[in-house]
Order: structure tokens, then C-alpha cells, then sequence
């Protein structure tokens, strides 16, 4: 969207008052520095002034600098218009010269002024001089130091100038992402906020107000599914499960190497840094293909925030499952994108279209759990309250094969495959189960012990979640249920406290909330889904506590659940069932009630 800028017509007429009259020229205005002309602008423009002076200093990286002042200001007092001839001349010049823009703008020496604002846009944040000339000093070592890969040959001068590459791109990485302030302190986080509402209240007390509360719900959120998700390598067998049943080979490299970052995490060691610069040196990144691909996000959902590394001590081990977990990710999701790159390339797919490349990019993430629900993503409530909204869409991607979404024939295709590799490995594992206990592995999708493996009181999750999908579908398309205690089969709206399509439906969502959402649930109900009277010893326990650590404090020491404990620190959800005599008041007709072990993330 265009930017606009809400000025004042008769400021626009002192403007251009002050340029036909000479006390204001565009020569004067080109050797001002940033400070000085965003203070001239001010008398014209208000608080639009940065905003103008920065549309000001994009047009001096233009090779005709005079052409282009002039069309801004043209454009910003509105005393011309652009022609679609003119508008496509603009454009044609900006791509022009789009890979020189950059170094020009980071370079002090470009120009006799520095032009700081743009180079704010261009790192995301605010730069003094001396920050700039390093900050273009490394990016001038890594610029030569890349000159060393061939791109027609895709191939790297010696495997000592990659690493060099890698190395180097890695030092303009963490450095720009400290003047963004990556590795701010949690006091000067505060005060950023703090300053940030002081400039919003100003604006409007409400929406300021509101925006506080909301942050502030977010951040909670935030730090409690980090926390409670940690402690574990659990990418291995949950969110990387599809790797295993689809391209083993893929997830053994990257299950060895997830234990490795783990280790070196808790001694101490950058154990992320190796992995980028290697992933910096690859073609596809290169090439520019894994940008759009769109492999790269932020932050995975999983550990939303960092902030809990900070803490003493219990912080290493925080850091290091964060570290294993996003490692396991970024290897999936690059091996598995150069694999299907090379296998469309080979089928005749032109893998110079961004529709084809986005299309892998978008099965990719799916099976590597991180689906996305529209073009924008989820709703900021919906990631308010739930745990993993991305993971939940992209079982439904894998499950469905991706019907219905703009993808390219290819990517569906692969999609369909790997649904079956997936469905045929679920079925092989279900298969030797009841071989080798006969009804250990529920093959009846009404029960929520479907997809599972039962030894004593315990079930395993083979499938990594996605049975809860197939299990929800099913009850809702045959509008009933079965239970894993009698093995009954009961018809919805049946019977004593009967279960419906919506309550179904609800259960299953609000077990999907994430650690502060579900409490606020329990806290309401005055129970925890375990049946237990609800404390406040138990809420905060259950916000910020790892699971892994929950489960062990939960277990009964016997050897399927301690065999449950262990499989969990790796992903593989497992609960422990134990007998609870019922209350004397109650009036369940079974004799026991169910004590389930907390639910896997």
C-alpha cells in the first residue's frame, strides 16, 4: 500500500511558496544532513516530516537524484501527477538498480551526506554513522567473499571459501540483528514498551491502553507455551514424524544433529551459527529460492519468545531445547525443499517460477508442521489462545492432501504421495501392534484411542496428533462415539450426560489452548481436566512448568510409563491412564474414572 501523509493545505502552500521563491532550494535540501532536514520538513509537514524525508533519501539512490527529488515533491504537494508512462519509468529505473541501491545507501562515502533514515529501513532500525561503516565493512567482506560461488555452475571455488562465505554472512547476521536489538536486556525492553505507550497515549488513551493489555496477555502467553514446550527434543517425534514416515534418511541426519546442538547449547556454545552458515552457502539461498519458499519464519510457534533463556541456570536448558527444536526445523525444511527441487527439476517443472517454488515451499512447511490458515495467517486471537494453530493446520494440509488450496499439480502430487507413505507406515506400525499384543493398537477411528498403542494404562501417539483429527471427523460425520473404557458404541444425545457434535467439537478445541487460555477454562469449571479441584499452586504449575517435567512428577514408576517419560523428552505423546475410586456422590455408572496423564504439547 502506498503511503500516505495527512498534510495541512496551507503548509503545502508556504512549501511551495518557500521553493519558488529560492528560500528553500533542492540543492540546500540535498546537503542537509537527516536531523536538519527532518527539522526544515517539520515546519511544512509535522510529524509527517520523517516519513517524507524518508521517501526524500530513497529517491537520491536514483541515478538521476535531481529527476527524482523532483518527482517526489511533485507528488507530495500534489502540483503534478505521474502519468502510467512515467510511473512504469520509475520502475523500470528502481529495478535497474536495485542490487547498487543498497550498498549505496550503507555507504557513509555514497554521498557528502549520510543518509541515515534509509538505512534504518534497510536494517529495521535506528544507526549512528560509526554503526554504519562497520555494519558496511562486514557487509563489504561478506559481498567478496560470496564472488567466490559460481551461480552458473551452482558450485563454491573451494570448500574453504564457503565456510569463509558462511562465516562472514553469519557476523553481518548477529550484528544487524543486535542493532535491532535482538539481545536487548529485559529492563530495556521494558522501557521501550514504557516509551512506546507514553507516544500512543499521546494519540488516543484507550487504543493505547488497549494495545498495553493486549501485549501484555501476548507476552504471558508467549512465555508460558516457551516454558511449558521445553526441556524436551520433541521436533523428532512430533513435528518431524512426517520426515521419518516420508524421507527417513532426511530425519536420522537430523535427529543426530538436533542432539548435538542440544549439547553444545548446554555447555555453553553458539550451536546455531554452523547451521546457518551452512544453510547461507546453499544454491537455494543463493538463488533466492528458500526466501520464497517462504522456509524461513520468524520464530517457530513452539518457542514464540526466548526470553525464558535468560534465566539462571534452568535458562541453558531452555536455550538448548529451543536450539534442537529450530535446528531440527530448518534442516527438514531446506533438505527436504533441495530434495523436491531437484526431483521437479528433473521432471520437466520449471523451477524459475515463484508459483512452483511457493507451491514446494507451502507442502514443505505442512509436513513439517507449520501450516497457514489464509494468506495474512491465523488472527491474533487465535494465537492469544491457542497452543500451535499453524501445526493443527498443517496436519490438516498432510491429512487432506491439500485439496483445495492454489498450489501447482507437482506439489499436490508429492502431497498425495507422502499421505499415503504416511497412512501405510501408521497401518504397518498398527499392524505389528496387535501381532504382537492382539488389541493394543485401536483400529476403530469413533475411539480417541485411535491411532494409538495401549500397553497397560499407557497410550502412544504413533501419528504424531493427527489421530485426534481423524477421530473428531468421525464422530462428526457418524454422529457418535465409542468409549476406550467399555468399548461401547453410543449414539450422540444418548444416555446419562450425553455428548453432541458441538460439545465434541468444543472438547477438542479447548484442549488445543494453549497453557494461560486453558487455565482460565479450569478456573472456570473449578476442575482441571484430570478432575482435581482446581488451586492456584496447580494453575501456575500448569502454565509454566515443562510438561516433560509434569509428567515425571505425575508418574507412577512403572515401566510403561517411565518408558512413556522417555519418549516424550523426544516427542512421542504418551498418557498414563490411572484408577481413581469414584466419589460416593457420584453418579457415573462405571466403576472407575479415568485419570489421564497431561496431555503431550
Amino acid at each position: 500500500m502506498a503511503k500516505t501523509f495527512c498534510l495541512i493545505p496551507e503548509k503545502i502552500a508556504e512549501f511551495k511558496k518557500a521553493l519558488k521563491s529560492k528560500d528553500l532550494t533542492i540543492d540546500e535540501l540535498l546537503k542537509m544532513s537527516t536531523e536538519e532536514r527532518i527539522k526544515t520538513l517539520k515546519k511544512y509537514a509535522g510529524e509527517s516530516a520523517k516519513d517524507i524525508n524518508l521517501l526524500f533519501e530513497q529517491k537520491l539512490v536514483l541515478k538521476n537524484k535531481m529527476l527524482g527529488v523532483t518527482n517526489l515533491l511533485s507528488k507530495i504537494t500534489k502540483s503534478g501527477k505521474y502519468s502510467p508512462e512515467s510511473i512504469a519509468e520509475i520502475k523500470s529505473a528502481l529495478k535497474k538498480f536495485k542490487d547498487l541501491n543498497e550498498s549505496r545507501i550503507l555507504n557513509p562515502k555514497e554521498s557528502e551526506v549520510f543518509y541515515n533514515a534509509l538505512a534504518d529501513k534497510l536494517t529495521g532500525t535506528e544507526i549512528t554513522r560509526a554503526e554504519s561503516k562497520h555494519l558496511f565493512g562486514l557487509k563489504a567482506t561478506s559481498d567478496e567473499a560470496f564472488t567466490k560461488y559460481n551461480t552458473e555452475t551452482s558450485l563454491w571455488a573451494s570448500p574453504e571459501a564457503r565456510a569463509e562465505a558462511g562465516a562472514s554472512k553469519v557476523l553481518l547476521e548477529n550484528y544487524i540483528g543486535d542493532l535491532k536489538g535482538d539481545s536487548r536486556s529485559v529492563r530495556q525492553m521494558l522501557k521501550d514498551r514504557g516509551y512506546q505507550f507514553k507516544t500512543e497515549y499521546k494519540d488516543g488513551k484507550s487504543r493505547a491502553v488497549a494495545s498495553l493489555i493486549g501485549d501484555t496477555i501476548q507476552e504471558i502467553a508467549d512465555n508460558s507455551v516457551a516454558m511449558v514446550a521445553s526441556v524436551d527434543n520433541s521436533f523428532l517425534g512430533r513435528q518431524g514424524l512426517n520426515t521419518l514416515m516420508t524421507r527417513p534418511s532426511i530425519w536420522w541426519d537430523m535427529a543426530g544433529k538436533s542432539f548435538t546442538d542440544f549439547y553444545k547449547t548446554l555447555k555453553g556454545q553458539k550451536a546455531d551459527d554452523a547451521l546457518w552458515a551452512k544453510i547461507y552457502t546453499e544454491p537455494n539461498y543463493i538463488n533466492g529460492k528458500y526466501d520464497i519458499a517462504g522456509l524461513f519464519p520468524r520464530a517457530e510457534e513452539q518457542f514464540p519468545t526466548s526470553l525464558p533463556a535468560r534465566i539462571p541456570v534452568i535458562g541453558r536448558v531452555f536455550g538448548a531445547s529451543e536450539n534442537a527444536f529450530t535446528g531440527s526445523a530448518l534442516r527438514a525444511r531446506t533438505q527436504l525443499f533441495n530434495l523436491y527441487d531437484n526431483i521437479a527439476t528433473k521432471n520437466g517443472v520449471d523451477m524459475t517460477d515463484n508459483f512452483q517454488i511457493k507451491s514446494i515451499g507451502t507442502m514443505v512447511s505442512s509436513l513439517t508442521a507449520r501450516g497457514k490458515w489464509g494468506k495474512t495467517g491465523e488472527p491474533k486471537i487465535v494465537r492469544a489462545l491457542m497452543w500451535a494453530p499453524k501445526m493443527l493446520k498443517a496436519n490438516i494440509d498432510v491429512l487432506t492432501g491439500h485439496i483445495g488450496q492454489n498450489i501447482s499439480p507437482f506439489a499436490k502430487r508429492q502431497a498425495r504421495i507422502n499421505l499415503g507413505k504416511i497412512v501405510a507406515t501408521s497401518a504397518v506400525i498398527g499392524v505389528i501392534a496387535n501381532a504382537i499384543s492382539p488389541g493394543s493398537a485401536e483400529t476403530d477411528p469413533l475411539s480417541s484411542d485411535f491411532g494409538k498403542i495401549k500397553v497397560g494404562n499407557t497410550r502412544f501417539d504413533f501419528t504424531g496428533g493427527k489421530s485426534q483429527l481423524i477421530t473428531l471427523a468421525a464422530r462428526l460425520i457418524m454422529n457418535e462415539t465409542k468409549s476406550t473404557i467399555t468399548g461401547e458404541t453410543k449414539k450422540f444425545g444418548e444416555g446419562y450426560k450425553p455428548e453432541t457434535r458441538f460439545s465434541t467439537s468444543l472438547k477438542f478445541l479447548t484442549n488445543k489452548f494453549n497453557p494461560v487460555a486453558g487455565a482460565i477454562v479450569n478456573m472456570m469449571k473449578g476442575v482441571d481436566f484430570k478432575g482435581d479441584k482446581v488451586t492456584t499452586a496447580g494453575i501456575i504449575t500448569s502454565m509454566f512448568t515443562p510438561i516433560t517435567v509434569q509428567n515425571v512428577a505425575d508418574s507412577d514408576n512403572s515401566l510403561a510409563n517411565t518408558i512413556g517419560n522417555m519418549l516424550d523428552f523426544v516427542g512421542v505423546s504418551s498418557n498414563t491412564y490411572s484408577v481413581k475410586p469414584p466419589s460416593l456422590k457420584s453418579k457415573l455408572p462405571s466403576k472407575n474414572t479415568l485419570k489421564p496423564k497431561l496431555q503431550s504439547k
